[in-house]
């Protein structure tokens, strides 16, 4: 179970899922991911709590967004492209050893 080391109880919901997510796509060699989550889900909650740690373990960039009913869609885009911007650069400075 990938989420063992930072989350090792069943909570419920999907939390258990959601970190070991973020750990199995760090180990498949993504350059980032996204957590969706809907406000007050309390699994979700307690999962962007530990994905920070996992981020700063792994060095592998996590971005976390709350989706209600009053959110607009212009906020979600400009933040994932904001998101990809800085993937794309990263992996260029590590391609050019900068």
């Amino acid at each position: 179970m990938a989420s063992r080391d930072y989350l090792p109880y069943y909570i419920g919901g999907h939390a258990r899922e959601c970190v070991g997510e973020a750990v199995l796509s760090w180990k498949s060699g993504f350059d980032g991911a996204i957590q969706v989550f809907s406000m007050g889900c309390m699994p979700e909650i307690v999962s962007k709590a530990i994905l920070p740690a996992i981020a700063r373990d792994k060095d592998f960039p996590i971005l976390s967004l709350v989706v209600d009913e009053m959110t607009g869609e212009a906020g979600y885009i400009t933040r994932i492209e904001a998101f990809v911007d800085m993937l794309e650069r990263r992996r260029s400075h590590a391609v050019s050893g900068c």
